[in-house]
């Protein structure tokens, strides 16, 4: 899937949150977003995602997603938040059930074809033995893992991940990263946002440099990550 913003532009209060914001991420591109805090990268996901009221449009494969319900577009591209908390005693599989919910017709798991994605996106993600394990006594890592299966179970291409290795341990990003990694090469589009200039150096396809709900710069990692470019980009 080919991910297009055209002119993005938010207001919040009379202030521009973001300002005509235009890129694109190509068919099994793995790209990231870095930004000082406050730069506007989470409202950007949002935005795409058409959970903030933006101008502009955002196309999928050429096709708008405003014009789109929120369970078709739910099918299509899915959405890993920063933080996430459950109040109830969700199994790892319930919580990647729960993926299918733009697809169910019956209820979770009713359906064999809502079974089949449940169980491909556990085991694109090495976590089918966690299946009956609770979420909330995972680990970090193996509860980011469970939230991008959910991603994966909603059955789109397209995978928007917020700060996705912030709470995880060296070993647990570097697991993270190369599950993105092999996703990426399977034809999934994915863009995260990142604060870590090194990592994304080693890592990612595509680089987009935000600073004051602008987009400063859009390319190779090689190009954009540059020390100049990164001092440049979090002074104050």
């Amino acid at each position: 899937m080919t991910l297009e913003a055209r002119h993005l532009t938010c207001r919040r209060d009379h202030r521009l949150v973001l300002d005509d914001v235009s890129f694109t991420i190509g068919d099994g591109v793995l790209a990231c977003l870095l930004g000082p805090n406050g730069a506007g990268k989470t409202t950007l996901l949002r935005a795409v995602l058409g959970l903030e009221k933006v101008a502009g449009k955002v196309l999928l494969n050429g096709a708008d997603l405003s014009t789109l319900s929120p369970r078709e577009t739910a099918r299509r591209i899915a959405y890993v938040p920063q933080t996430h908390s459950v109040a109830f005693a969700y199994s790892v599989e319930e919580m990647v059930a729960m993926g299918r919910l733009s697809h169910a017709r019956f209820g979770l798991l009713a359906d064999k074809e809502d079974q089949d994605a449940v169980a491909n996106a556990l085991r694109l993600m090495n976590i089918a033995h966690l299946a009956g394990r609770a979420y909330a006594q995972l680990s970090g890592g193996e509860q980011q893992a469970v939230l991008i299966a959910r991603a994966l179970a909603q059955g789109g291409r397209t995978l928007l991940l917020d700060e996705p290795a912030s709470a995880l341990d060296f070993g647990q990003q570097k697991r993270l990263w190369t599950r993105l990694r092999e996703l990426a090469g399977t034809g999934y589009t994915i863009l995260c946002t990142t604060h870590d200039p090194i990592r994304a150096r080693q890592i990612f396809d595509e680089a987009l440099l935000m600073r004051s709900g602008r987009l400063m710069e859009c390319g190779s990692p090689a190009d954009v990550l540059t020390d100049e470019k990164i001092e440049a980009l979090y002074a104050s």
